[in-house]
């Protein structure tokens, strides 16, 4: 059953993936896989292109063009399924510059490609972020005499729990931030004396909730902005030494 309607494509992460498109120009003559022009390294793009447009490439004829559309639907898909998205991606490469090299260019650059690719991912709806895992971290700065202390199961606790607190304090502020919401306070002015300080790398474990809420891009963000936050630093700090004071009290 074919796939006609655009709304169809709407988030298909395979019209991204080079190696689909590869897939569907396997049963198609060799003529046909060399002439498609460097833009079209996806099904997404090939998908959006007007049959004439792709009969004005070199040496890719009627015959070629049967072949290809044979291969499309032969893998669920129809030729120009987006076809109403061609305006946008010509205004794009246009607006771009990307067209005015394209008839000179041996392979596309890596930073153009990765242009294309975003764009037609926006033109059919398509999350190219993945859910973000649990190896979300905080790197905080701590003198280097905690490397051993931290170490301790109970004080390694106490720093997780802590930053833990704090980034899901951080992420919830941003969603509603308020006048009472503390501000983060960079700490990369802090430069103790050369081999004074470490940096212990705490993990943040994310419920499944926030996996699928929040993107990586943003919860990465957060993190290093607290993994430089003048506060938390000092209370992480702060807690260590209680809990070491705590362990020699008489």
């Amino acid at each position: 059953m074919l796939k006609m309607p655009l709304d169809v494509l709407r988030g298909d992460a395979n019209l991204l993936d080079p190696a689909v498109l590869d897939t569907v120009l396997e049963s198609c003559d060799t003529r046909t896989q060399n002439h498609l022009g460097i833009d079209i390294f996806c099904l997404g793009i090939l998908l959006l292109y007007p049959e004439k447009e792709l009969l004005k490439l070199p040496n890719f004829g009627r015959k070629s063009l049967a072949g290809l559309r044979a291969a499309v639907e032969s893998h669920g898909y129809k030729m120009e399924q987006g076809v109403a998205l061609f305006p946008a991606y010509q205004t794009f490469l246009k607006d771009s510059g990307i067209s005015e090299t394209m008839p000179s260019a041996v392979r596309l650059a890596d930073q153009t490609h990765e242009a294309i690719r975003t764009h037609v991912a926006e033109l059919y709806g398509i999350d190219t972020e993945t859910s973000p895992s649990e190896e979300i971290s905080l790197d905080i700065s701590l003198p280097c005499w905690t490397l051993e202390t931290v170490g301790e199961t109970p004080l390694s606790n106490t720093l997780t729990g802590l930053c833990q607190k704090a980034f899901e304090a951080a992420v919830l502020s941003r969603l509603n931030p308020s006048e009472n919401t503390p501000s983060i306070t960079s700490d990369e002015g802090y430069h103790p004396t050369e081999g004074y300080q470490i940096s212990i790398r705490v993990p943040i474990t994310l419920c499944d909730s926030w996996k699928s809420a929040f993107k990586t891009s943003f919860l990465n963000q957060v993190a290093q902005e607290l993994s430089v936050d003048a506060t938390l630093r000092f209370q992480a700090l702060e807690e260590i030494t209680k809990k070491i004071a705590a362990a020699f009290a008489p």
